[in-house]
């Protein structure tokens, strides 16, 4: 399945083989607001872009920091991309589930 951006349709990313493979897979999550949203994670979302400076304030993920992930075509914000604090370097992008299109291809 193809998973597009939900506003312009753009591809955002495969959900075959480039989800994580980590317990990071899925989550339900509540950002410092008190806004709860479903993400879905992904190794990478070439359809993103990463905007802002890393931070690992309010991270989800711990030892984590994270920036803004969001549409390469309309620059809708569609979710995060953390990246490992520590020498693993392992890094994954949480996109909001209910901003993203899935259809067969």
């Amino acid at each position: 399945h193809a998973l597009l951006c939900g506003r312009c349709g753009a591809l955002i990313t495969n959900s075959e083989g480039d989800m994580c493979e980590d317990e990071h897979e899925e989550d339900a999550v509540v950002n410092a607001a008190g806004i709860a949203f479903e993400i879905r994670c992904f190794g990478e979302a070439r359809g993103c872009e990463v905007e802002g400076s890393p931070t690992g304030e309010f991270s989800w993920f711990s030892g984590y920091s994270w920036q803004y992930a969001i549409c390469a075509s309309c620059l809708s914000h569609l979710g995060w991309f953390f990246t490992a604090d520590a020498e693993t370097g392992s890094s994954f992008f949480g996109l909001r589930a209910s901003l993203l299109r899935d259809v067969e291809f």
